[in-house]
Protein backbone atom coordinates (compact mmCIF):
# COMPACT_ATOMS: atom_id res chain seq x y z
CA UNK A 1 0.00 0.00 0.00
CA UNK A 2 1.30 3.19 -0.91
CA UNK A 3 2.38 5.42 2.13
CA UNK A 4 -1.00 7.79 3.80
CA UNK A 5 -0.50 11.76 1.74
CA UNK A 6 -2.07 14.73 2.90
CA UNK A 7 -4.28 17.06 1.12
CA UNK A 8 -4.40 20.42 1.73
CA UNK A 9 -8.48 21.37 0.98
CA UNK A 10 -9.29 24.90 0.87
CA UNK A 11 -12.52 25.49 1.64
CA UNK A 12 -15.24 28.18 1.83
CA UNK A 13 -16.42 29.43 5.39
CA UNK A 14 -19.62 27.79 5.43
CA UNK A 15 -19.10 24.65 3.98
CA UNK A 16 -16.26 23.90 6.70
CA UNK A 17 -18.58 22.31 9.01
CA UNK A 18 -19.47 20.04 6.16
CA UNK A 19 -15.85 19.01 5.16
CA UNK A 20 -15.19 18.64 9.22
CA UNK A 21 -17.77 16.16 9.26
CA UNK A 22 -16.44 14.54 5.29
CA UNK A 23 -13.04 13.99 6.69
CA UNK A 24 -13.12 10.98 8.48
CA UNK A 25 -15.08 9.22 5.90
CA UNK A 26 -12.44 10.11 3.41
CA UNK A 27 -9.71 9.50 5.51
CA UNK A 28 -10.88 6.02 6.38
CA UNK A 29 -11.67 4.96 2.80
CA UNK A 30 -7.98 6.12 1.04
CA UNK A 31 -5.94 5.63 4.18
CA UNK A 32 -4.75 9.81 3.36
CA UNK A 33 -5.03 12.89 6.11
CA UNK A 34 -7.00 15.45 4.62
CA UNK A 35 -6.22 18.97 5.72
CA UNK A 36 -8.86 22.07 6.33
CA UNK A 37 -8.01 25.55 5.69
CA UNK A 38 -11.42 27.72 5.91
CA UNK A 39 -11.81 31.41 4.69
CA UNK A 40 -14.05 33.55 2.62
CA UNK A 41 -13.87 32.44 -0.86
CA UNK A 42 -12.27 35.54 -2.10
CA UNK A 43 -9.70 35.35 -0.01
CA UNK A 44 -8.85 31.82 -1.05
CA UNK A 45 -9.01 32.42 -4.62
CA UNK A 46 -6.59 35.28 -4.07
CA UNK A 47 -4.10 33.40 -1.75
CA UNK A 48 -4.37 30.41 -4.48
CA UNK A 49 -3.32 32.89 -7.61
CA UNK A 50 -0.83 33.76 -4.94
CA UNK A 51 0.72 30.45 -4.79
CA UNK A 52 -0.33 28.85 -1.61
CA UNK A 53 -0.11 24.83 -1.50
CA UNK A 54 -3.88 23.94 -1.87
CA UNK A 55 -4.63 20.94 -3.62
CA UNK A 56 -8.56 21.06 -4.00
CA UNK A 57 -10.28 24.23 -3.56
CA UNK A 58 -14.44 24.20 -2.49
CA UNK A 59 -15.10 27.59 -3.41
CA UNK A 60 -19.34 28.99 -2.68
CA UNK A 61 -19.49 29.52 -6.06
CA UNK A 62 -18.79 29.42 -9.78
CA UNK A 63 -17.20 32.71 -10.68
CA UNK A 64 -13.80 32.03 -8.67
CA UNK A 65 -13.39 28.66 -9.29
CA UNK A 66 -13.76 29.44 -12.89
CA UNK A 67 -11.54 32.17 -12.49
CA UNK A 68 -8.80 30.45 -11.12
CA UNK A 69 -8.66 27.56 -13.80
CA UNK A 70 -8.92 29.87 -16.74
CA UNK A 71 -5.41 31.53 -14.76
CA UNK A 72 -3.69 28.13 -14.17
CA UNK A 73 -5.26 25.57 -16.28
CA UNK A 74 -2.13 25.81 -18.93
CA UNK A 75 0.65 25.64 -16.21
CA UNK A 76 -1.28 22.81 -14.54
CA UNK A 77 -2.19 21.00 -17.02
CA UNK A 78 -6.09 21.37 -16.00
CA UNK A 79 -8.71 19.72 -17.76
CA UNK A 80 -12.24 20.68 -17.98
CA UNK A 81 -13.01 18.07 -15.75
CA UNK A 82 -11.42 19.65 -12.61
CA UNK A 83 -14.46 21.79 -12.26
CA UNK A 84 -17.95 20.39 -10.68
CA UNK A 85 -20.33 21.46 -9.01
CA UNK A 86 -20.63 19.27 -5.10
CA UNK A 87 -23.45 21.56 -3.75
CA UNK A 88 -26.45 23.89 -3.26
CA UNK A 89 -26.11 26.40 -0.56
CA UNK A 90 -29.14 28.08 0.80
CA UNK A 91 -29.99 31.18 2.35
CA UNK A 92 -31.38 31.92 5.75
CA UNK A 93 -32.28 34.94 8.32
CA UNK A 94 -31.01 34.50 11.37
CA UNK A 95 -31.79 36.61 14.69
CA UNK A 96 -29.88 37.08 17.73
CA UNK A 97 -32.96 36.09 19.24
CA UNK A 98 -36.75 34.53 18.48
CA UNK A 99 -37.66 35.96 14.99
CA UNK A 100 -40.96 37.47 15.43
CA UNK A 101 -43.69 35.81 13.81
CA UNK A 102 -43.47 37.74 10.16
CA UNK A 103 -42.83 37.43 6.79
CA UNK A 104 -39.50 38.12 5.68
CA UNK A 105 -40.38 41.63 3.93
CA UNK A 106 -42.04 43.04 7.03
CA UNK A 107 -38.97 41.83 9.18
CA UNK A 108 -36.65 43.89 7.11
CA UNK A 109 -38.97 46.82 6.13
CA UNK A 110 -40.07 47.24 9.91
CA UNK A 111 -38.00 48.63 12.68
CA UNK A 112 -37.76 45.16 14.20
CA UNK A 113 -33.68 45.35 13.65
CA UNK A 114 -31.77 48.60 13.71
CA UNK A 115 -28.47 47.04 12.17
CA UNK A 116 -28.42 43.92 10.12
CA UNK A 117 -24.94 41.47 8.97
CA UNK A 118 -24.14 40.23 6.01
CA UNK A 119 -20.69 38.86 4.35
CA UNK A 120 -19.22 41.03 1.74
CA UNK A 121 -20.73 40.78 -1.34
CA UNK A 122 -17.58 41.15 -3.27
CA UNK A 123 -15.69 38.55 -1.34
CA UNK A 124 -18.34 36.07 -0.20
CA UNK A 125 -20.96 34.40 -2.51
CA UNK A 126 -23.73 34.70 0.40
CA UNK A 127 -23.00 38.09 1.17
CA UNK A 128 -23.77 38.52 -2.74
CA UNK A 129 -26.99 36.60 -2.57
CA UNK A 130 -27.74 38.44 0.36
CA UNK A 131 -27.50 41.88 -1.79
CA UNK A 132 -29.80 40.29 -4.03
CA UNK A 133 -33.01 39.42 -1.49
CA UNK A 134 -32.63 43.00 -0.48
CA UNK A 135 -32.56 44.30 -4.03
CA UNK A 136 -35.45 41.81 -5.13
CA UNK A 137 -37.33 43.13 -1.88
CA UNK A 138 -36.67 46.82 -2.96
CA UNK A 139 -35.57 47.01 0.58
CA UNK A 140 -31.96 47.70 -0.91
CA UNK A 141 -32.19 51.82 -0.18
CA UNK A 142 -33.82 50.78 3.11
CA UNK A 143 -30.83 49.28 4.51
CA UNK A 144 -28.15 51.60 3.11
CA UNK A 145 -25.45 53.05 6.07
CA UNK A 146 -27.67 50.33 8.36
CA UNK A 147 -25.34 47.18 7.39
CA UNK A 148 -22.73 45.30 9.39
CA UNK A 149 -19.75 43.45 7.00
CA UNK A 150 -18.34 40.33 7.74
CA UNK A 151 -15.62 38.96 5.86
CA UNK A 152 -17.43 35.54 5.57
CA UNK A 153 -20.56 34.06 6.84
CA UNK A 154 -19.09 32.30 9.60
CA UNK A 155 -17.85 36.05 11.10
CA UNK A 156 -21.37 36.97 9.99
CA UNK A 157 -22.91 34.40 12.47
CA UNK A 158 -20.35 34.82 15.17
CA UNK A 159 -21.57 39.01 14.88
CA UNK A 160 -25.49 37.58 15.59
CA UNK A 161 -24.11 34.56 18.23
CA UNK A 162 -22.51 37.15 20.14
CA UNK A 163 -25.58 39.53 19.96
CA UNK A 164 -23.27 42.12 18.47
CA UNK A 165 -26.09 42.28 15.75
CA UNK A 166 -29.60 41.80 15.78
CA UNK A 167 -30.00 39.49 12.70
CA UNK A 168 -28.21 38.94 9.58
CA UNK A 169 -27.80 36.68 6.63
CA UNK A 170 -26.21 33.39 6.87
CA UNK A 171 -25.83 29.88 5.27
CA UNK A 172 -28.56 27.39 6.43
CA UNK A 173 -26.03 24.53 6.84
CA UNK A 174 -24.39 27.14 9.92
CA UNK A 175 -27.95 27.28 11.69
CA UNK A 176 -29.57 23.55 11.91
CA UNK A 177 -28.69 23.16 15.41
CA UNK A 178 -30.69 26.44 16.36
CA UNK A 179 -34.36 26.36 17.30
CA UNK A 180 -36.51 26.95 14.13
CA UNK A 181 -38.01 29.73 15.63
CA UNK A 182 -34.42 32.00 15.25
CA UNK A 183 -34.16 31.57 11.69
CA UNK A 184 -36.00 32.47 8.48
CA UNK A 185 -34.97 30.25 4.98
CA UNK A 186 -34.98 33.64 2.16
CA UNK A 187 -36.98 31.69 -0.95
CA UNK A 188 -35.07 30.50 -3.40
CA UNK A 189 -35.97 33.06 -6.00
CA UNK A 190 -35.06 36.13 -4.74
CA UNK A 191 -31.01 35.46 -5.08
CA UNK A 192 -28.79 34.18 -7.89
CA UNK A 193 -28.38 30.13 -7.29
CA UNK A 194 -25.59 29.83 -4.63
CA UNK A 195 -23.72 26.67 -6.78
CA UNK A 196 -20.90 25.66 -4.52
CA UNK A 197 -18.24 24.66 -6.92
CA UNK A 198 -14.77 22.42 -7.00
CA UNK A 199 -11.81 23.05 -8.70
CA UNK A 200 -9.14 20.17 -8.64
CA UNK A 201 -5.57 22.62 -8.68
CA UNK A 202 -3.59 19.82 -9.50
CA UNK A 203 -3.32 16.01 -10.90
CA UNK A 204 -2.39 13.73 -8.28
CA UNK A 205 -4.39 10.86 -7.58
CA UNK A 206 -4.94 11.97 -3.71
CA UNK A 207 -6.75 14.87 -5.18
CA UNK A 208 -8.88 12.96 -7.69
CA UNK A 209 -9.78 10.50 -5.44
CA UNK A 210 -10.99 13.24 -3.16
CA UNK A 211 -13.03 14.66 -6.25
CA UNK A 212 -14.24 11.28 -6.95
CA UNK A 213 -15.54 10.89 -2.95
CA UNK A 214 -17.83 13.83 -3.05
CA UNK A 215 -20.21 12.25 -5.83
CA UNK A 216 -20.45 8.90 -3.87
CA UNK A 217 -23.27 8.51 -1.95
CA UNK A 218 -21.67 8.50 1.98
CA UNK A 219 -20.37 11.63 0.86
CA UNK A 220 -23.26 13.31 -0.40
CA UNK A 221 -25.48 11.76 2.25
CA UNK A 222 -23.64 14.19 4.59
CA UNK A 223 -23.82 17.15 2.58
CA UNK A 224 -27.34 16.35 2.23
CA UNK A 225 -27.75 16.09 6.21
CA UNK A 226 -25.56 19.27 6.64
CA UNK A 227 -28.51 21.82 4.99
CA UNK A 228 -27.41 21.36 1.10
CA UNK A 229 -28.97 19.99 -1.76
CA UNK A 230 -27.24 18.17 -4.42
CA UNK A 231 -26.72 18.94 -7.90
CA UNK A 232 -28.23 16.88 -10.75
CA UNK A 233 -25.67 17.00 -13.71
CA UNK A 234 -23.87 20.01 -12.80
CA UNK A 235 -20.18 19.12 -13.82
CA UNK A 236 -18.32 20.80 -16.31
Amino acid sequence: MALADTINVAVAANFKATLQALKPAFEKQSGHHLNIIASGTGHLSNQILNGAPFDVFLAANEHHPKQVFSLLKKTRQLSPKALSIYAHGRLVLLGANTLPKKSLFTLLHDSTFSKIALANSKLAPYGLAARQTLKHLKLDERWRGNIIRGQNVAQVYQFIHTGNVAAGFVAYSLVQHLPSNRFMEVPAQYYQAIKQMALRLNNKEISIAFMTFLTNPVAQNIILQKGYTLPTMDTQ
